[in-house]
């Protein structure tokens, strides 16, 4: 397993071995390869690496294995301007725009079908795709008085809210496994978790060894977590705190802002 850290402050996308934490080397950096401030990356369904550039808007496409820049997958700061996050139902690529306030389908082809959220989905960060409904996570909103939306995948509509204010203030990070939903609290340093279903809250499951969280995974029976001092792992259950596995201090990492975990092999050779 190899961990893909997007770097925001680096303009880099950087390499760990999942399962030590060992830095493996740059996957891309810099304007040349059309790395600016990187928001997330997701191995698509076509075996190469998409990248959301926050930066310049747009969507980047990279071999996976040697990190060579493909192409620009696709460009439209009007109908997408400071893609935040990114990720695949099939072979559609749904993607979150930070400034339009809005999510976007495109096709394999690199076309937009549809678009959806706005003015409502502002300041979303994160979110999680969940049979039929995508679950994003935003700062606390005013009018809706929480920081997590369900939007109907099929219809484009808000069908329910969870995490008012009084748990959740920023929304930074989502991540889903076994009917829970797990959110990273950036405002309060913690990790919170609710019915994915029904968005009943769980309780407070982190709040220790954390300062900014911004972006996790559930991995087996783990929780992985990566904020200012780098990735680490809780107890996905009681949310205990293990270790460290990637530390922010290793030379590399400036600020980091979302990592994703991709097979071995997915990145092998063919």
């Amino acid at each position: 397993m190899t961990i893909f850290v997007s770097d925001y402050g680096a303009d880099a996308i950087f390499r760990y071995d999942g399962l030590t934490g060992a830095f493996e080397g740059v996957f891309a950096e810099g304007r040349s390869q059309k790395v600016d401030r990187p928001a997330s990356v997701r191995l698509g369904p076509d075996g190469m690496v998409y990248q959301a550039g926050f930066g310049q808007g747009d969507i980047v496409r990279f071999d996976a294995t040697s990190g060579v820049m493909m192409d620009v997958f696709y460009r439209d700061t009007t109908l997408l301007e400071e893609p935040v996050e990114l990720d695949f139902m099939g072979d559609e690529l749904l993607v979150v725009g930070n400034d339009t306030m809005n999510a976007v389908v495109i096709d394999a082809t690199g076309r937009a079908t549809r678009e959806f959220g706005w003015p409502l989905m502002r300041d979303a960060h994160d979110f999680v795709i969940v049979g039929d409904t995508m679950i994003v996570g935003t700062d606390s909103h005013p009018e809706l008085g929480a920081a997590i939306q369900m939007w109907d995948l099929a219809t484009g509509e808000l069908v329910g809210t969870a995490g008012p204010k009084a748990d959740l203030i920023t929304a930074t990070g989502l991540a889903h496994a076994d009917g829970v939903l797990y959110a990273c609290d950036w405002e309060r340093d913690r990790v919170v978790a609710y019915d994915a279903a029904t968005g009943e809250s769980h309780g407070v499951l982190i709040d220790s060894h954390l300062q900014g969280p911004v972006s996790l995974e559930r991995v087996g029976d783990s929780l992985l977590v990566l904020d200012r001092f780098g990735i680490h792992e809780f107890d996905a259950e009681s949310g205990t705190y293990v270790a460290t596995r990637v530390a922010a201090g290793d030379g590399h990492l400036d600020w980091p802002r979302s990592f994703t975990l991709v097979p071995d092999a997915a990145l092998a050779s063919p």
